[in-house]
């Protein structure tokens, strides 16, 4: 009971430490070039208490289930919604009941179906005030996905020579 009530202190903490972030991006970007396994399915399992593992194969996703709702720590790419859901139903839990979205960072890889999964569940969306504006803009100013898109031109300038 103990660690049930600190975890609840550093729950309070953390929803006090971040703000509320509307998930209405004005275009998303989407990552083609990433590893498969990144969107790979991964059997969904208990790590402890009431913390479960619903990630895929190498981005994890967790969810942190209560008697009022449950959280929802990152999504993954925009595809990892359908297997999220998925996984969270194979637990024996209501995808519907989580009440909650958090992102450990706002990088495309973390985030990318937060605002399918938003609409879906109705959850409030919270983040660090510093990723806020990368989940405002669809993840046009993640420093990421510059590199990476700088990194996918520079391989297609090469390519083409």
């Amino acid at each position: 009971m103990a660690l049930y009530k600190r975890w609840w202190s550093f729950t309070l903490v953390v929803v006090f430490i971040v703000i509320n972030c509307p998930a209405h991006a004005q275009k998303l970007i989407v990552s083609s070039d990433h590893n498969k396994e990144w969107s790979q399915d991964y059997q969904p399992f208990h790590i402890a208490g009431n913390l479960y593992y619903v990630g895929t194969y190498e981005l994890a996703a967790y969810l942190i289930t209560t008697p009022k709702g449950h959280i929802l720590i990152n999504t993954g790419l925009d595809d990892s919604g359908p297997l999220i859901r998925a996984h969270v139903r194979a637990l024996g839990f209501k995808f519907e009941d989580i009440k909650i979205l958090l992102a450990t960072h706002a990088h495309f890889d973390h985030v990318g179906a937060m605002a399918a999964i938003k609409k879906q569940t109705g959850a409030q969306m919270m983040i660090n005030e510093r990723d806020a504006e990368v989940l405002a803009d669809g993840g046009n100013s993640d420093y990421v996905l510059d590199e990476l898109e700088k990194a996918y031109q520079k391989s297609c300038q090469h390519h083409n020579h």
